[in-house]
């Protein structure tokens, strides 16, 4: 996102606490740094549901930064490319549902979707802004010249869209699927002395693991990373690479592997920690 926009990236801070929500004081106090620090803000960029707790944003969430971003006059940029990955409670609410209430300014307000997780074609490169800016739209469109979708993906796609039963089948046996797997994998993970996050969407969970550092700290969080690479072949997402305040959490993606792969890295997990 930074190399072609030069935009800043300036993260919102989440705590366990709360199961990682995004709160009203972490917005202001970002906010008023950020701005203080000489960076103009002019939008806000999220993701429901989140990547990489899993869990999706409720309406009082929504509703929170829609207020927010109305009295700091900011656009919102709503990721949903995994709304069709929710398997569980509270159900997935879009931005869109609720631009009525309050009459907020929808010009403000940016969705963007991709078919790369729900319906796992990360390789068509296919993602989709909905906006209701129309000078967003119309640059939207002139740059899309520069990284248009071939003929025969969009042949493919139309026909594979326009079949609305398989698509409502295929998205509610997937939840279905993520659901039974994502519970599997976080028994599996707790009799290994590992838990999780709360999450209701996603193709991960998100592990705690701050018991087993050396030191509460980044260089600590280093270091497991390293042991579980290099000692137990297990290659998990660092909680620093997700801006996470807190050392030691690690994203680990349970959707594309087998039950056998799965196991063998639950074995190897046990193995070096029990």
């Amino acid at each position: 996102m930074k190399w072609r926009s030069g935009v800043k990236l300036v993260p919102v801070p989440s705590h366990s606490n709360n199961d990682f929500r995004i709160t009203k004081a972490a917005l202001d106090r970002t906010f008023t740094e950020t701005e203080k620090s000489g960076i103009k803000v002019r939008a806000i960029l999220v993701t429901s549901p989140s990547n990489p707790v899993g869990n999706t944003l409720d309406t009082t969430c929504l509703l929170l930064l829609l207020k927010f971003s109305s009295e700091k006059k900011l656009h919102i940029i709503c990721d949903e490319v995994y709304a069709g990955s929710a398997f569980a409670d509270p159900a997935f609410v879009s931005i869109a549902e609720l631009l009525d209430s309050q009459n907020y300014d929808a010009s403000r307000v940016h969705i963007v979707y991709g078919l790369s997780k729900d319906l796992g074609l990360a390789g068509f490169r296919v993602g989709v802004l909905y906006t209701w800016n129309k000078q967003v739209l119309s640059s939207a469109a002139g740059m899309t010249r520069f990284c248009s979708i071939s003929s025969q993906t969009q042949c493919l796609l139309s026909t594979l869209l326009l079949d609305k039963q398989f698509v409502q089948d295929y998205i509610a046996e997937n939840r279905r699927r993520l659901g039974e797997r994502r519970k599997w994998v976080a028994s599996l993970l707790e009799k290994a002395g590992i838990f999780c996050a709360k999450s209701n969407g996603g193709l991960f969970v998100w592990m705690d693991m701050r018991r087993y550092l050396v030191s509460d700290d980044p260089e600590g969080e280093v270091i497991l990373w390293k042991k579980l690479l290099y000692e137990g072949r297990l290659n998990l997402t660092a909680g620093a690479c997700c801006h996470c305040i807190e050392p030691g959490w690690f994203r680990l993606c349970f959707s594309s592997s087998s039950d056998d792969t799965l196991t063998v890295a639950f074995e190897r997990l046990k193995s070096l920690f029990l």
